[in-house]
């Protein structure tokens, strides 16, 4: 039976712990990083990309394709920073190679931007557009 309430006591407390996580992160800022350790997923609602541009250059003898850009958090809750995913397409619309690129911050807080910059050397000929969104998964 003590089995048992210690069972249920736990998993109480770990659902409280998920289901309030922005309460708690809101709270103690610092906790975002734990549940980015455990995997848990953060809303991703409130960030938005901005200013993304891409230039194409030479680096070293090869062509190259840089994409930057920022993610500004517009809530009011600190949320974990996903990876940016950035697709190419050939000019039928088809992905042909995508890449993701880790942003320096885990945790961005509420009203802060962040900055990213990525690069591609040697990208594919046939790429005619891009897209830069949000990776599902850090």
């Amino acid at each position: 039976m003590a089995w048992g309430v210690q069972a249920l006591s736990a998993a109480s407390l770990l659902g409280a712990g998920y289901m309030f996580r922005d309460q708690i992160i809101h709270a103690w800022p610092q906790a975002a990083k734990l549940y980015v350790a455990l995997g848990v997923d953060m809303p991703l609602s409130q960030l938005r990309l901005t200013d993304v541009a891409f230039s194409q250059n030479v680096l070293e003898g090869h062509p190259a394709l840089t994409v930057t850009g920022a993610i500004n958090n517009d809530g009011s809750e600190t949320v974990t920073v996903p990876l940016v995913l950035v697709k190419l397409r050939n000019a039928a619309g088809r992905d042909i190679f995508q890449w993701t690129n880790p942003i320096p911050e885990e945790v961005l807080a509420a009203g802060a931007t962040v900055r990213f910059s990525t690069r591609l050397v040697d990208p594919p000929e046939e790429a005619r557009n891009l897209e830069v969104t949000f990776a599902p998964h850090r």
